[in-house]
């Protein structure tokens, strides 16, 4: 069922905006070149954009490899105040300056989704936009 939402949306950003397959089949390319270094990443095998292309289809525009797999995953930051920081000798200390979590809704193809509505929001909250961001962490399903 998600799949078929997702290629669901695929399809109206594609009409929207003139996206076609193989921009999504070079994402899809890009994460698996970077499992592929990852000892410890569900998936390793690097593919490139044709491989994901000719992978089985599962929703229209969708193949296999542009679909999330069932399987959990973890990161975690520790976070300290400044003090703390100075006091355990960090040496490069990274800043948070702002962390927003939503859940989706139902919302229509030409209203802001649930990516756009946290990013607006944490751009509001730290007061930066996105030429000043080095690193971003986005749900990826």
């Amino acid at each position: 069922m998600f799949m078929d939402i997702y290629a669901m949306a695929a399809r109206a950003h594609m009409e929207r905006y003139g996206t076609t397959a193989e921009q999504f089949a070079g994402i899809s390319a890009k994460n698996s070149f970077h499992g592929s270094m990852n000892p410890r990443a569900q998936f390793r095998e690097a593919l490139t954009v044709e491989e994901v292309l000719a992978s089985p289809m599962i929703a229209e525009p969708l193949t296999r490899p542009m679909c999330s797999p069932i399987g959990d995953g973890a990161a975690a930051a520790i976070i300290v105040s400044e003090k703390k920081a100075r006091e355990i000798a960090v040496e490069k200390p990274v800043g948070v300056l702002s962390s927003v979590l939503r859940s989706g809704w139902d919302h229509g193809p030409d209203e802001p989704g649930t990516a756009d509505v946290c990013a607006a929001e944490a751009y509001e909250e730290s007061g930066v936009g996105p030429a000043d961001i080095s690193v971003i962490e986005c749900h990826d399903a």
